[in-house]
């Protein structure tokens, strides 16, 4: 197929539910080719086995897996062209003063660190091609600090902000944009890992009264992708709902 032609890549990693799953259907829809990354549990992904050019696994919390996955067939016989960097783990277990390091480590591992490895190893390609897109996923929390006990989550989506902007300055003068979706209060199952969150209430907080669905985000995500959003580069696009 001439190159010119060709479908883009998207890679999105997060992929088996929630705003992932909604991003996959959403660009399996816009007629881009995507390869979706899962933990373990790929059970929704599977249901769009014939759709994908692969499903991948790996756990973002070692390095090593992440390494593997890169060396998988579908990473070798496509360039990737557009990355949503949507995993991330939420650990809630402890009060603020009993948050361990170890907690900690977790948490940037997969919400910073596995996000910078992917990006390093795929900006190359999109550079070369003068053409990319790189998202970063992060969360409302990073406006108003979240809460004591999920301040080790926070604190890596802030990163991930720094993050995002210092590859939207490298990526600038070959064409490669970098975005940041900052997601509010959403209706998926990440929520419900906060056992103390009183889900109806916390809807008070937004001015439209109601949780987001995961397509809206996703839409978000799309349009940073497209070629309309060729101006957009460095920024952070809140989809909150008026928090």
């Amino acid at each position: 197929m001439n190159s010119a032609n060709r479908k883009k890549v998207a890679f999105i990693t997060g992929a088996n539910s929630g705003i992932g799953l909604a991003t996959v259907k959403t660009f399996l829809n816009s007629n881009y080719d995507v390869i979706a990354h899962c933990n373990s549990n790929d059970s929704n992904l599977l249901k769009l086995k014939e759709k994908l050019l692969g499903i991948v696994k790996a756990d973002f919390s070692l390095q090593s897996s992440i390494v593997e996955m890169l060396q998988e067939r579908v990473f070798l016989e496509n360039n990737i062209d557009i990355l949503v960097n949507n995993a991330a783990t939420y650990l809630n277990f402890s009060d603020f003063e009993n948050i361990s390091l170890s907690e900690v480590d977790t948490v940037f591992n997969v919400n910073l660190k596995a996000p910078m490895y992917l990006t390093q190893r795929l900006l190359p390609n999109m550079k070369s091609k003068k053409w990319g897109r790189v998202i970063f996923v992060s969360s409302c929390s990073v406006k108003h600090g979240g809460s004591p006990r999920t301040i080790h989550y926070t604190m890596s989506k802030s990163a991930l902000e720094s993050l995002a902007r210092g590859v939207a300055k490298e990526g600038a003068p070959y064409g490669v944009l970098s975005n940041v979706v900052r997601p509010g209060f959403i209706d998926t199952k990440f929520h419900s890992l906060n056992k103390g969150k009183k889900l109806e209430e916390r809807a008070k907080f937004l001015m439209l009264n109601r949780p987001g669905d995961p397509t809206e985000v996703a839409s978000m995500i799309k349009f940073l992708c497209s070629e309309e959003a060729s101006f957009c580069t460095g920024a952070i696009y809140d989809v909150d709902g008026g928090e």
